[in-house]
């Protein structure tokens, strides 16, 4: 089984959040969901992209059991 983060965005009119959370619900098994408020569809392009890849990178870590590497 493979690990899924789902992202949605509060403004995201192409994937409504709604339907985003159905495909997290339809893997809930495997998957964990964020909400992104005041993002839309584009979010890695939208101010504040550094704390959303920031996020993902620490799921990534958090899922497989690997620590974050000091900054400096």
């Amino acid at each position: 089984r493979c690990p899924m983060l789902v992202l949605s965005a509060e403004h995201d009119r192409m994937l409504p959040s709604s339907t985003v959370r159905l495909i997290a619900v339809k893997y809930a098994h495997v998957a964990s969901y964020r909400e992104l408020p005041r993002a839309s569809h584009w979010m890695i392009n939208e101010p504040g992209w550094e704390a959303l890849a920031e996020e993902c990178v620490d799921w990534v870590r958090q899922t497989t059991g690997r620590r974050r590497k000091p900054r400096g």
